[in-house]
């Protein structure tokens, strides 16, 4: 059995997604706050009372928007080398079942899941990065999903002493 975990590209969907998000929430702010506190003002004195305010309002959801694409980036696990793939997917889908996803869809050589908790639904709704795929294929399986769901079953199979490769004979 040999085990290899491969990291996708982040996806610039996601980031522009996330900045556009979280540059309108910085901006609702500041906006609430004009009307708040200065709107008999003239709006550039308001702008220039700001300072770098606005530099913040730029450059953090710039930073946030890309430390979140880089940490929902794809991953993909590939257990190859085994005798009964169908066995080693139902045991995936078994181990992530207990760790937070649900079974959604399923066919003879793909199963995919979807989280169960409402934030991680929400980010899947929108931003699509949280879904768990399991494609089997003779002799291998490769799972793709998030890092915290690969590592899940990664972590399982090599401290865990797994050995899908003697399964058939057993």
């Amino acid at each position: 059995m040999k085990i290899s975990i491969r990291p996708h590209k982040p996806r610039v969907s996601t980031f522009l997604k996330l900045f556009g998000l979280t540059f309108l929430l910085f901006f609702s702010i500041i906006t609430l706050f004009y009307f708040l506190t200065s709107f008999g003002q003239p709006i550039s004195a308001y702008f220039e009372a700001l300072g770098s305010l606005w530099f913040m309002a730029l450059f953090i959801p710039l930073f946030n928007s890309a430390i979140h694409t880089y940490a929902t980036r794809l991953h993909t696990l590939t257990i190859s080398e085994i005798n009964d793939p169908a066995y080693v997917a139902n045991w995936a889908v078994e181990l992530l079942e207990k760790n937070g996803v649900k079974l959604e869809q399923e066919s003879a050589s793909e199963k995919v899941l979807m989280p169960t908790g409402r934030y991680a639904r929400f980010f899947n709704r929108f931003f699509n990065t949280e879904v768990v795929s399991i494609n089997t294929e003779p002799g291998q399986v490769h799972i793709t999903g998030l890092y915290k769901y690969v590592d899940i079953l990664d972590a399982r199979i090599k401290f865990g002493k797994v050995n899908f490769g003697q399964h058939a004979a057993s």
